[in-house]
């Protein structure tokens, strides 16, 4: 006879007092079927036998982490049986039943008894868990019918989107199973090159005519304020910079004729030929007004200039032709301005001045541009008063 500390702790709040007295026998007290063995989503049944009817008797199972630990499931005490799951019941034989199997079933149980002497008698199973096999041939034959009829139909609906959208692309007749898909013609350089001048040819004029029809502060116009009959773009910069052969080239994109509206500056003369501020009237509502050059652009004039426009003003940088790495240079620029804000252009000149599609496009681009900051600016000095 040993004593041993331990607390027993049973259904309906009982507990068997912390200091009992076990009187542990041979294991054959309590018999169970070492091992078990059945497929998931069956029910099974745990027998647990003994020889002297039990004051209490419990089922639990070891976790398979930590074996020291155990989970009950199932018990008896006192003529009452009580179950903590349930798929788990123990039934008047004290067998332990469980429907529905699932992996996670798996494992030891123990049959544990406490007689009235209190002694206590316990006996395990090892309950292994298989995955049920099915049988997918019905499903595996019915999936392969669905997939070809499937196929089938896109085939046709390929077929008859190629017809008549893409005639090039169908098989030639005569090929069999093996079709000779006819490969479309390679498109003529001339007819491709005719069809990017007639989109830039397009894009130029429906830009021009936006020009021509501005009117200024529409956009963004409050009603609640008078909104000026015309705007003016002023042009700043070096001396030789470009301004007046951008003034110049941008009146070319415009309205079709170059001519020299502004005078420009000649190497020999060192572009100085802008003595003083020129009004160009562009279009009924819009004004160019050419300066003249800055000797030192990085002088306290470059900063007053950057306080008072620094928000609605645009950077230009001309002769691209001539700058070694034009997007190097564009985005150096660009962290301070923004690249929205940044143009670049080689200048139409009067010994230069070939009609240029592409250039024209992106002269009235950045006239556009222009006009929609012109808008912001009176849309704000209409917030402000002004």
């Amino acid at each position: 006879m040993d004593k041993y500390c331990t607390k027993l702790l049973l259904l309906q709040s009982v507990v068997i007092p912390s200091v009992v007295y076990l009187h542990v026998t041979e294991a054959s007290m309590v018999t169970t079927t070492p091992k078990f063995q059945v497929w998931t989503r069956e029910d099974t049944r745990l027998p647990c036998h003994f020889k002297e009817e039990p004051l209490a008797a419990i089922w639990v199972k070891e976790n398979s982490s930590h074996q020291h630990l155990q989970m009950r499931k199932a018990s008896y005490f006192d003529g009452n049986f009580v179950s903590k799951d349930e798929r788990f019941e123990m039934n008047r034989n004290f067998s332990l039943v469980i429907t529905d199997l699932q992996m996670a079933d798996e494992g030891r149980y123990h049959c544990q008894i406490l007689l009235e002497n209190f002694e206590v008698f316990s006996n395990s199973t090892f309950l292994t868990v298989t995955p049920r096999q099915h049988d997918y041939s019905g499903l595996i034959i019915g999936l392969v019918i669905g997939v070809t009829v499937a196929l089938v139909t896109l085939f046709c609906l390929v077929g008859k989107i190629l017809q008549k959208y893409y005639p090039d692309y169908l098989p030639v007749k005569g090929c069999g199973w093996n079709p000779c898909w006819r490969r479309p013609p390679k498109p003529d350089p001339a007819d491709v090159e005719a069809e990017l001048l007639n989109s830039l040819r397009k894009q130029r004029d429906e830009l021009r005519q936006k020009i021509r029809g501005y009117q200024p502060g529409k956009a963004r116009y409050d009603k609640r304020f008078d909104a000026p009959s015309k705007v003016n773009i002023s042009f700043f910069g070096e001396i030789a910079a470009g301004k007046s052969c951008l003034i110049n080239s941008l009146n070319f994109a415009l309205n079709g004729n170059y001519s020299t509206v502004t005078k420009e500056g000649i190497e020999e003369d060192g572009g100085r030929r802008t003595r003083r501020r020129f009004h160009h009237i562009l279009a009924e509502r819009i004004d160019l007004i050419d300066t003249c050059g800055i000797q030192d652009f990085s002088s306290d004039t470059l900063e007053r200039l950057k306080e008072e426009c620094s928000t609605n003003s645009l950077t230009v940088l001309t002769h691209k032709d001539d700058i070694a790495d034009p997007k190097t240079v564009r985005n150096q620029i660009s962290r301070f301005r923004g690249k929205k804000r940044i143009w670049m252009f080689d200048n139409y000149t009067t010994t230069d001045n070939e009609e240029d599609l592409e250039k024209d496009v992106k002269y009235l681009q950045f006239l556009w541009s222009a006009l929609q900051i012109c808008d912001e600016t009176i849309k704000y000095r209409q917030k402000a008063g002004g």
